[in-house]
């Protein structure tokens, strides 16, 4: 399959909306079975909260064997200014480690970047592609401007990696919630085996969300 999967490629069904929830899904077919051998239902459900929005998703395993998947969201917010103008802020003081990239693979090497709540954004960052976390320390993650305004605020206590990214003089950030990451480089390429794999048993579902609060 492609990098980030097959579901962003493919078209879902409208199966429930309202005024304040849409929800879409996507099952599995014979397209679906030649790059990803498992039966499946899909739904990401996007809600409006008091304060902003809840994005869902919810997996199940229809199939008769037990089924590896990942899921991730890559939702991307507008700068009006250029990217050394904001910072992120964390709910506590953490170990900035990267996971460093090589090519869409993890090269096994890391970056430490010391202790702290809040990391200075900047081209650089981005220049060998997205700034990983895995297993972060934290539950939420703000995307503010050196003037103290807050842009959104990301929450979410189940994420097992998140990635932020962006292009260099791009007026957007992307902050992205995980469950599930790229291969290592030297990955055995048997997908039960894969790093962060998540797996369900027959007829298992599983809910992950994050919630995005704007109103700072």
């Amino acid at each position: 399959m492609t990098q980030h999967g097959f579901a962003r490629d493919r078209e879902f069904e409208i199966v429930d909306k309202n005024e304040r929830e849409v929800r879409l899904r996507l099952i599995s077919d014979a397209k679906s079975m030649d790059i990803y051998p498992f039966s499946f239902v899909f739904e990401v459900c996007y809600s409006l909260t008091e304060t902003g929005i809840r994005v869902s998703y919810e997996t199940q395993n229809t199939g008769a064997e037990i089924m590896y998947y990942s899921v991730g969201g890559h939702p991307a917010f507008h700068l009006s200014e250029s990217l050394e103008n904001y910072y992120l802020e964390f709910d506590s003081a953490i170990q900035l480690e990267r996971e460093e990239l090589s090519g869409s693979y993890f090269s096994g090497e890391t970056n430490y970047y010391g202790v702290s709540n809040h990391l200075n954004l900047g081209d650089e960052l981005f220049e060998n592609d997205a700034f990983v976390l895995k297993d972060p320390e934290f539950q939420s993650v703000s995307l503010k401007h050196r003037n103290g305004e807050t842009l959104v605020q990301m929450t979410c206590d189940s994420w097992t990696a998140i990635g932020f990214w962006t292009k260099k003089g791009a007026p957007f950030f992307c902050i992205e919630p995980w469950w599930g990451w790229a291969d290592q480089v030297d990955a055995s390429g048997r997908l039960e085996e894969k790093a962060g794999i998540r797996k369900l048993e027959v007829n298992e579902r599983k809910i992950v969300f994050y919630e995005l609060r704007m109103d700072n």
